[in-house]
C-alpha cells in the first residue's frame, strides 16, 4: 500500500471558488483546518464538525448500503476527513482523492490520512485536479463519492456527465451534503429570477471580483447552488445516471445513491 501525490492542475483554474479554496488564510478559519503540529486535536475537531453537521453519519449510512471492493474516487475531497468512512466501508483496492485546493491535497490530506490510520489500507493517490476533467480513461472507477461537491459546481450537468464517463457500468455514486432549504428560501430565489431589477445578476467574473474585494463568496455567485428535489432528479436524468435512493434523515442535507 502506498500514497502518491499528483498535480494535474499546476496552472490553476480561472474560477472564484478555486481562488477561495486556495486561500490559506481563509482556510485557517474553517473547522477542517489541520496542521502537523496540531493534528491530534485538529483532526478530532474536523471529525466532530462533520458529525455535528450530520455529514459523517449520512455518508456512513449510504456507503454501508452500497459496499464495494473495487477502485474509487472522492471528488472535492477537501482534507480527506471522510477517508476513514470511505475506505473502511468500501474496502477499495485503489482510492483516489481529488481536490482543486493545492494546500489541502499537498499538506493537509496526508496528515488526515495518517491521523485516521488509513494510509496503509489501500493504494491512495491524492490529486490536485479539476473534477470537470478527471485525468483517467473511460469506465475507470467502481464508485465515486461526492460530499458537498455538486452544490459547489457552477456546471453541475457537466460534472455529472464527467462522473458518468469515469464510472464503470453498474458502478455507483454516493452524493452527500447537498443543502435542503425552506420554501421561503426558494421563493426568494424565484423572485430574483423573475424580477431581476430587485437583484443584480452574477457572473463568474463578478464572483471573482467580489471575492478579491471582500474576501468572501456571494450567495449568488456561480457555484453557491441550491436545488429542489425535482431539479436534482432532472439533473441526474439529464446526465443519464439512475437515482436509486434519497437519504432524507438529515434535516439540513440531501443524500443520494446513483447508478450508471
Amino acid at each position: 500500500m502506498s500514497i502518491t501525490i499528483r498535480d494535474d492542475l499546476s496552472d490553476g483554474m480561472n474560477n472564484a471558488y478555486y481562488e477561495y479554496w486556495n486561500d490559506l488564510e481563509k482556510e485557517k478559519e474553517k473547522g477542517w483546518y489541520v496542521t502537523r503540529e496540531g493534528i491530534d486535536s485538529e483532526g478530532k475537531r474536523a471529525i466532530a464538525t462533520a458529525k455535528q453537521m450530520g455529514l459523517y453519519q449520512q455518508e456512513k449510512r449510504l456507503l454501508l448500503k452500497v459496499g464495494s471492493e473495487g477502485d474509487g474516487i472522492s471528488l472535492a475531497c477537501g482534507t480527506c476527513w471522510d477517508s476513514g468512512i470511505i475506505i473502511d466501508h468500501t474496502h477499495p483496492r485503489r482510492m483516489d482523492f481529488l481536490d482543486f485546493s493545492k494546500h489541502r491535497v499537498f499538506d493537509m490530506a496526508p496528515l488526515m490520512l495518517a491521523y485516521l490510520g488509513v494510509e496503509n489500507k489501500a493504494d491512495i493517490t491524492l490529486i490536485h485536479g479539476n473534477y470537470y476533467e478527471i485525468g483517467c480513461p473511460d469506465e475507470h472507477y467502481d464508485f465515486v463519492v461526492m460530499s458537498m461537491s455538486l452544490m459547489m459546481a457552477e456546471k453541475p450537468i457537466e460534472l455529472l456527465r464527467e462522473v458518468r464517463r469515469v464510472l464503470k457500468k453498474k458502478g455507483f455514486v454516493v452524493i452527500t451534503g447537498e443543502p435542503r432549504f425552506s420554501t421561503s428560501f426558494y421563493f426568494k430565489r424565484l423572485v430574483r429570477l423573475k424580477l431581476p431589477f430587485l437583484s443584480q445578476s452574477s457572473t463568474q467574473s463578478d464572483a471573482m471580483q467580489h471575492y478579491r474585494e471582500t474576501g468572501s463568496l456571494s450567495r449568488d455567485a456561480p457555484g453557491a447552488n441550491s436545488y429542489t428535489l425535482y431539479t436534482y432528479r432532472k439533473m441526474f436524468k439529464e446526465a443519464d445516471l439512475q437515482l436509486c435512493e434519497i437519504d432524507k434523515k438529515n434535516a439540513s442535507f440531501w443524500g443520494f445513491i446513483l447508478r450508471k
